[in-house]
C-alpha cells in the first residue's frame, strides 16, 4: 500500500477528506498556516518517519479558504501566537511581489501555491540526498466548493527568476 506524508493546517480539516479521497496510509504534520521550520528536531523526526513508515510521496496541503491565510491578509488577529508572525511577514511579502508582477494582486491560490511550492524547496534542499531521491514531493490546494485538490505546477509560477527593472 502506499504511503503519504501530507504537511497540513489544522484550521483546514482536512484530515478526513484527505482520507476518504486519497485511499492509501495516510500520515499528517500539522502546523498553522503550513509554517512549519525545518529545524534539525523537525527534520530528524520527518526523516525517522519517512525511513519506518517507508514514506515515498509527501504533499503540502491548504484549503483555498484558510483562516491563517485570510487573517494574515486581512485583521491578523493571530498575529500574537508564537512563531506566526514570521509566517505572516512572509505572508504579506509575496503578496507585495505577486502585486508587482501581476495584476492579480489578490489571487490567493497564487499566493498558497508560491507559499507552498517554496517549503517544497526548502524540504528537498534540508533532507538527505538518500531520502530525498526516493521522494516525490508536491503542493495540493484543495477547492472547497469544487471539493477537489489542485496540483500547483512550478512552471506556473516565475517568481524565482523575475526581474524588476
Amino acid at each position: 500500500m502506499e504511503k503519504h506524508l501530507y504537511f497540513t493546517c489544522p484550521t483546514d480539516y482536512l484530515e478526513a477528506i484527505i482520507d476518504r479521497t486519497f485511499e492509501q496510509e495516510n500520515y499528517f504534520c500539522n502546523s498553522l498556516g503550513n509554517s512549519i521550520e525545518f529545524r534539525c528536531e523537525e527534520l530528524d523526526e520527518i526523516k525517522d518517519l519517512l525511513e519506518t513508515k517507508e514514506i515515498r510521496k509527501i504533499s503540502f496541503v491548504f484549503s483555498d479558504d484558510n483562516q491563517i491565510v485570510s487573517d494574515a491578509l486581512t485583521g491578523q488577529l493571530y498575529s500574537n501566537l508564537s512563531g506566526i508572525d514570521y509566517f505572516y511577514d512572509d505572508l504579506m511579502r509575496r503578496q507585495n511581489d505577486l502585486r508587482m508582477i501581476w495584476e492579480l494582486c489578490d489571487d490567493r491560490i497564487m499566493l498558497l501555491s508560491c507559499y507552498l511550492l517554496d517549503k517544497v524547496e526548502k524540504l528537498r534542499r534540508e533532507l538527505d540526498f538518500t531520502v530525498n531521491q526516493r521522494l516525490d514531493i508536491d503542493v495540493k490546494i484543495y477547492h472547497r466548493n469544487e471539493k477537489t485538490f489542485k496540483k500547483a505546477h512550478n512552471d506556473l509560477f516565475g517568481l524565482r527568476h523575475h526581474h524588476l527593472n
